[in-house]
């Protein structure tokens, strides 16, 4: 006979789940290392940084945010953002300017009684030199491809040089380098008698004022004191040797003299600035 079939078997009863482990209680942080310089002087205000330092102080060879944040406390131009706004405009060595119906010729009064830091008194001939300094300077890299292209529709002074030539930069003659200081300088005109700067644009450009604030081009130098120190003299005979140079090498590579609030104290390059 068969075998009766087996009796099915209990299902086991489920075991109780396990109790969850309690969470390891976090470590506590660290605290952070103490970071230098002591801050022991009350009377002074430290910023530290660790974006770099400056290439240069000189404004017309700058193009980075370490060096032109350094010169915009020194230096002042024409203008300069009104507060937090990037499209409105305040004067500051101008105290107004106007601008012909075609947009292309800027007239700038310049305003009185402005002193430079080493008692230069700032006149309308200071702020047309500085900026036909920084244009004749240029350099290859630098920041003038927007300068030159908004007075000339050309990158750089020397092809502002070469024109239709078909000559390398070398090869020009003196009448040729000459000849396009003049272009530069006939596009940068001060009145002293009327108080006046006039920039001559090759189109319209409605973003000149944007361009004004940035040191490249804004900043504005004592031309007596700079040529007592060495750089160029405002003639046209010369300007080939101030061109195009490496950052040690011009004058004002860590020294400075301008109008704004703070003066330059010291530099110690991989130290320290310190403005006053």
């Amino acid at each position: 006979e068969p075998a009766a079939p087996a009796e099915p078997a209990e299902p086991a009863a489920p075991e109780e789940p396990a109790e969850p482990a309690a969470p390891a209680e976090p470590a506590a942080p660290e605290e952070p290392a103490a970071m230098g310089p002591e801050m022991s002087d009350p009377e002074t205000f430290y910023f530290i940084t660790g974006a770099g330092e400056p290439e240069t102080l000189d404004p017309s060879w700058t193009y980075e945010t370490a060096g032109s944040g350094i010169e915009n406390n020194i230096y002042e131009g024409m203008v300069w953002f009104n507060k937090d706004k990037t499209d409105e405009f305040v004067g500051v060595l101008a105290t107004d300017w106007t601008i012909n119906d075609a947009g292309d010729v800027w007239t700038f009064n310049i305003r009185d009684g402005v002193t430079f830091h080493e008692g230069g008194t700032l006149e309308p001939h200071d702020v047309a030199y500085s900026v036909q300094r920084a244009l004749l300077q240029d350099r290859i890299d630098g920041p003038h491809w927007m300068t030159l292209e908004a007075f000339f529709g050309l990158y750089t002074v020397e092809d502002l040089a070469i024109g239709d030539s078909g000559k390398e930069f070398s090869e020009l003659s003196q009448d040729e380098l000459v000849a396009a200081c003049e272009a530069v300088k006939a596009a940068v005109v001060a009145d002293d008698e009327a108080g006046t700067v006039t920039y001559t644009l090759a189109a319209p450009t409605p973003w000149f004022l944007a361009m004004m604030v940035n040191s490249f081009l804004g900043a504005v130098l004592d031309q007596e004191w700079m040529v007592e120190q060495g750089a160029w003299d405002g003639s046209c005979d010369n300007w080939v040797q101030w061109h195009d140079p490496a950052a040690e090498d011009t004058v004002i590579f860590n020294v400075a003299n301008g109008t704004g609030p703070y003066k330059l104290d010291h530099w110690t390059p991989g130290e320290e600035i310190v403005l006053v």
